[in-house]
């Protein structure tokens, strides 16, 4: 027998119902908030494990230039969710779209050529070499140099550092430029990964608990940089920490068990009583 996700909360006895769940727009920029179009969405996307159902019709739409976040607890779907966005596996069902154009069966490389990038709940860094290094890497495969190619133009390799050293100076890590990102502290090693994402040149940034296991200055650290990022880029993030999620946040989707419970803006979520009642508290 199929096994499936319920649509219903039974020890709250409330009905959970995808709010979002709303079909894609023909185009990427037809649909705006303000003057910002839809960057990346998804439709109807369901998501199976053999007779387990991870994700079960599943819409969003991430407007360009803003923080959407998606929040809920173990087991909801949110990385289930992000591995479909980003091609790690592919849905078996729905539509993804990126900039207008269906990439539900593309490959993750091809995705990040797009312009997708993404970071892991587990830190995932060069761990040998020097901050600096690692940043020149990531900037140097957005120039197309193949690891191997001893023929390459030297400006394409000055460039890439260039670019290194930019995204260097907005970590604000100049200090540990050359030292391994393997001694570096936690919250440092998060906040690199981000920059290696942020070298690569890609438009949209999905963040998986960037602030995972952070002290509490390192987490007002990364919050600004992702506040500072948002005014170039698309964020997505999944997150933890409540109070990061409503202070950054343009969107908030909630998810449970496997589907869209609410989404909005941080104060209608923040205000909407399943969500007070299953994470927020009562009180909120």
């Amino acid at each position: 027998m199929e096994r499936d996700v319920s649509d219903t909360d039974s020890a709250a006895g409330t009905t959970v119902t995808g709010t979002a769940n709303a079909a894609l727009p023909a185009n990427g920029n037809d649909v705006g908030c303000g003057t910002r179009g839809v960057k990346l969405a998804a439709a109807g996307v369901s998501k199976r494990f053999g007779g387990f159902v991870a994700l079960r019709d599943v819409s969003i739409q991430v407007r360009e230039r803003t923080i959407h976040s998606v929040i809920g607890p173990n087991g909801a779907g949110k990385t289930t969710l992000f591995n479909c966005l980003t091609g790690v596996v592919p849905p078996t069902s729905g539509v993804v779209m990126f900039e207008g154009r269906d990439i539900t069966r593309m490959s993750v490389h091809r995705r990040a050529r797009c312009g997708m990038a993404r970071s892991f709940q587990v830190t995932n860094l060069f761990q040998n070499l020097s901050v600096i290094e690692g940043l020149r890497l990531a900037a140097q495969a957005k120039t197309g140099l193949a690891t191997f190619d001893f023929f390459r133009p030297k400006e394409r390799l000055v460039r890439a550092m260039s670019d290194a050293e930019s995204v260097l100076a907005q970590l604000s890590l100049e200090r540990w430029r050359d030292i391994k990102a393997g001694e570096l502290s936690h919250g440092q090693q998060r906040i690199l990964e981000v920059g290696l994402a942020l070298a690569s040149g890609s438009s949209t940034l999905l963040l998986d608990e960037p602030t995972a296991g952070m002290g509490v200055d390192d987490i007002e650290i990364m919050k600004q940089l992702v506040v500072a990022l948002s005014r170039d880029h698309t964020i997505v993030l999944i997150e933890h920490n409540m109070n990061v999620v409503l202070n950054i946040s343009t969107t908030i989707t909630v998810m449970h068990q496997g589907s869209v419970l609410v989404e909005g803006p941080p104060e209608v979520v923040r205000s909407h009583p399943d969500v007070k009642a299953a994470y927020l508290g009562r009180e909120c």
